[in-house]
């Protein structure tokens, strides 16, 4: 888990809702609610929330209950992307072997290799050396 979720960690991307009716940046009489999103055990991001009155424990039980779901609903999306972009590229490495299994000699399956890769890798070079030792 830690490994996947490293790469989005490290985007420290933050999400905000402010009530335009509420201006918190001078008010002592603040209360806030910190609860971690935890995916197996281990914290990948927290939910804040701020307002003027003190969270009753049903109101710390709802939040609980939605940073459980909203972290497994996160994983979820992670591993569905993750498997898309395996998917993409088997397809795509399946597509490049038809076509050099297609090729009828070695000189077009090393044209074939050579020009598939480098169009799949959007290379603007890219050489293919033939060398016996």
């Amino acid at each position: 888990i830690k490994g996947a979720w490293t790469e989005v960690a490290s985007e420290n991307q933050v999400y905000e809702f402010g009530s335009e009716q509420t201006d918190t940046s001078q008010d002592s009489s603040i209360s806030s609610l910190n609860v971690p999103l935890t995916l197996r055990e281990q914290i990948i991001g927290e939910l804040h929330l701020e307002g003027h009155e003190e969270w009753t424990p049903e109101e710390q039980g709802l939040v609980e209950a939605i940073a459980t779901q909203a972290a497994l609903a996160m994983e979820n999306a992670r591993l569905l992307e993750e498997s898309q972009q395996v998917a993409t590229r088997e397809k795509l490495v399946s597509d490049i072997t038809n076509k050099i299994w297609s090729s009828p000699n070695a000189e077009f399956i090393l044209q074939t290799a050579i020009k598939e890769l480098g169009q799949a890798l959007r290379a603007d070079d890219a050489v293919i050396q033939m060398k016996m030792e």
